[in-house]
């Protein structure tokens, strides 16, 4: 048997990605789901074949417990976070890891005061898309890469508290933070400014329509993630370029992200893959 894990919360996110990845991982052990919705206890008990806990609380005064996964909306976090460490388990926070720089410091201090782990759930540095480019900038294909665009947009606006501001909604601490987590490590050195242009165009949500962010690094390098839900036509999800050469990747149907499916062709026709 594994590290016993618990994952708080049960929607999309919690239960396509962290109980599946959790059953997959060895090591590890998908002990059970926090879960306050009462329809949803015989759900997560046939889907997932483990123990329904009703609060959070319930869960942390499990002695067997070891790691949580919280997986709720973004404003919650850090709340979640500091109490499961200060009961001692560890945690994985899904991304953001909290909506403030104060919330943050509280979190990575809860894990050092308690002797515990913290840690962010960033699995798209693991996107086939991503680990293509950077295989071919370390294997020097594009030559020197100084300019870095990427981009996740779609046609409309997601509701729920994703379409909600206070809950931390919006692209940008959506599926844009792991855009700009990718950046980062593309480019790795200390960042010298940044700058944010947002637009809010669709009346009846108070997230977002549009945010465009530039950030300069000390080496010169510039990082561009553009944000959208006002584009019927997306722009090609990674355009990187090079002294020798542009690399053009594509999101899939409706703006999808590609999980994997084309690092698979580098070994192949890399022709079919990108244009040098």
């Amino acid at each position: 048997m594994g590290i016993k894990t618990v994952v708080v919360g049960y929607g999309r996110a919690g239960k396509m990605f962290h109980c599946y990845l959790i059953k997959l991982t060895p090591g590890l052990e998908l002990y059970g789901v926090v879960s306050g919705s009462p329809e949803k206890v015989e759900m997560i008990e046939r889907e997932q074949g483990c123990r329904v806990f009703a609060t959070l609380d319930e869960a942390l005064s499990d002695a067997d417990v070891e790691l949580i996964c919280v997986v709720t909306p973004n404003s919650t976090h850090a709340d979640i976070a500091v109490k499961a460490m200060k009961a001692g388990k560890n945690v994985v926070s899904d991304k953001v890891m909290a909506l403030t720089l104060e919330d943050c410091d509280r979190m990575i201090t809860a894990a050092y005061e308690n002797n515990v782990m913290l840690s962010v759930f960033q699995n798209r540095r693991l996107d086939g898309d991503f680990i293509t480019v950077q295989k071919m900038i370390a294997d020097d294909k594009l030559g020197d890469v100084v300019w870095a665009e990427m981009a996740w947009q779609t046609f409309g606006l997601w509701g729920g508290w994703r379409g909600q501001r206070e809950m931390g909604g919006g692209k940008l601490l959506d599926l844009g933070a792991h855009l700009i987590d990718q950046m980062c490590l593309l480019f790795p050195a200390d960042i010298k400014s940044v700058y944010c242009r947002m637009q809010y165009d669709i009346p009846e949500y108070d997230v977002e329509s549009e945010a465009f962010v530039v950030v300069t690094f000390a080496d010169g390098k510039t990082g561009i993630c553009d944000f959208s839900s006002m584009a019927a036509i997306q722009k090609p999800r990674f355009y990187i370029r090079g002294s020798k050469g542009t690399f053009i990747k594509y999101s899939g149907p409706a703006g999808k992200m590609d999980a994997g499916r084309r690092y698979k062709r580098i070994n192949g026709r890399p022709e079919n893959l990108w244009q040098i």
